[in-house]
């Protein structure tokens, strides 16, 4: 298909033609940076959803509140498709539905008429940090819909904030996001802050508009979250569900532990040298950031009286401040503090409209130099982010190889057992990991081995032999457990032991 025939197609469906283009731009640059979500990789969970024989346990998407997430899975189970296999399709819609969601958050803060545009549009969206969830196939259907729920709810409040229809409109897609895939709260969360803060830039008519549209959102947004949270609290009530630790509230004694973690994990996501992102290239994207909040306050200093500069000096600071805690979003008052890379992604929309603010103060002024800098700057970055997430889907393609090959001799030293075919039940006991010869882009969740994750290690050797294994489970794991305390571990001899029904596999641990 075209560049036209895209544009002839969103335009039908009544989206502006410099829109149309805004989105297809960014669009193939997200092709270019993530066609590798259209090859068969595997995810640490996408073995355990594509060989579950049918038999997938829907306790998870329940225990998260994510029930129409659950119900999308429950539709593929009925017509007999499994939802990682399914990754081309889905690979490309996330695709495009990304692309458009960046495009509506540029239009819900008004920052999409701003020369280089799709340049910053592109920069969100290929950031490497939100490549990591395109590497979990059996994650992007829901990831999808929840895309399109997020792009109706700001849609829904761009075209006619004053309407009660939209916002109803708003809140309810708001509502199914949150029950499909919550990441998305924090997107909205840096959303309202940065609308409500150009408010402060822009003329007095377009402030009134961007401050409505913030009110809105808060609202269903909020609305949102107390609902699903009564929903699951009657539900933990009733013993309908168990909620994860992902999904319940830190007690107060947790906070000073919550402070310390969320310190540590400022420092490294914004300043040191992690798995995805060197730390020079966080210098360079802090040094672009850095000339934009420049021409932000040159602005404000100018255009504002001696009297309101101070306010709008501790307005910036204020701003600053909040910029930390709304860098990991919600999961700053949820009791599990996992701060991977897809829940974090949202940093890309934080450093994009900073970028998009900055260039909408210094629009009128003449300094072709830093409009330069900035220009090759951030091309720079692009390129720099496109190849960051190649290399991410290359190593989880070399990754899954180096893990089916393993599982493959191990199934083999089975297979020459003489007890071999009265196994029906596995125990693998500790986990690789990291392979000795490593990989550039694998850390938290991402390019994890499978056979460091409980869940996933008799599915993995299933998808390496076609044998149906199933895990060990009580007295089965205790046996497994027991023997390998003390057994040799992979690849020395007694590493591996069959009792019974149950094969014991010792890896290093």
């Amino acid at each position: 298909m075209t560049s036209d025939a895209l544009e002839r197609f969103f335009l039908r469906l009544g989206v502006q033609s410099d829109h149309a283009r805004l989105i297809i731009l960014i669009f193939l640059v997200s092709l270019v940076a993530r066609a590798g979500v259209l090859d068969r990789g595997l995810a640490i969970d996408d073995y355990t959803v594509s060989y579950d024989n049918g038999d997938l346990s829907y306790q998870v998407f329940f225990s998260q509140g994510r029930f129409l997430h659950a119900a999308l899975f429950a539709g593929f189970d009925a017509i007999g498709v499994n939802a990682s296999d399914v990754y081309i399709v889905f690979g490309l819609l996330a695709i495009v539905f990304h692309a458009a969601f960046v495009v509506s958050i540029l239009r819900f803060v008004g920052v999409d008429k701003i020369a280089g545009a799709w340049l910053v549009g592109a920069l969100i969206a290929v950031h490497p940090y939100s490549t990591e969830i395109f590497t979990f196939r059996m994650a992007l259907p829901g990831y999808c819909l929840g895309l399109f729920f997020s792009i109706v709810a700001l849609e829904a409040i761009i075209r006619a904030p004053s309407n009660w229809a939209n916002r109803m409109l708003a809140f309810a897609a708001t509502l199914a996001m949150t029950l499909t895939y919550q990441v998305f709260i924090n997107y909205f969360l840096v959303v309202i802050v940065f609308a409500w803060a150009f408010g402060d830039i822009l003329p007095e008519d377009r402030r009134a508009l961007n401050r409505e549209r913030a009110l809105i959102l808060t609202a269903a947004t909020i609305g949102a979250m107390v609902v699903v949270l009564a929903v699951m609290h009657v539900l933990a009530a009733l013993g309908a569900v168990s909620a994860e630790a992902r999904a319940q509230t830190i007690t107060l004694d947790m906070v000073p532990q919550r402070v310390a973690e969320v310190n540590a994990s400022l420092r490294f996501l914004y300043f040191y040298n992690d798995p995805v992102m060197a730390a020079w290239v966080k210098s360079l994207t802090w040094g672009l950031l850095g000339l934009s909040v420049v021409m932000i306050v040159r602005h404000l200093w100018r255009n504002s009286r001696t009297g309101g500069r101070l306010t709008k000096a501790v307005g910036l600071v204020v701003l600053a401040l909040v910029l930390a805690p709304l860098s990991f979003g919600v999961i700053i008052f949820l009791q599990e503090w996992w701060p991977s890379y897809r829940v974090v992604a949202h940093l890309a929309v934080i450093g994009g409209l900073i970028f998009s603010i900055g260039d909408y103060c210094s629009s009128e002024e003449r300094g072709r130099v830093a409009r330069r800098i900035q220009t090759t700057g951030r091309g720079l970055l692009l390129f720099i982010f496109v190849l960051m997430s190649n290399q991410i889907f290359a190593d989880q393609l070399k990754l899954n190889a180096w893990d089916r090959m393993t599982a493959t001799r191990l199934v083999a030293r089975l297979e020459a057992l003489p007890e071999f075919r009265s196994i029906r039940y596995v125990y693998v006991g500790g986990g690789l990991g990291v392979y000795p010869a490593g990989l550039r882009a694998a850390g938290g969740n991402l390019n994890v081995s499978e056979l460091a994750v409980a869940w996933g290690k008799a599915k993995l050797l299933v998808a390496a032999s076609g044998y149906r294994f199933l895990p060990a489970k009580r007295e089965r794991e205790v046996a497994g457990e027991a023997y390998c305390s003390t057994a040799p571990t992979w690849p020395d001899n007694g590493a591996i032991k069959v009792d019974g029904d149950l094969a014991i596999i010792c890896l290093p641990k």
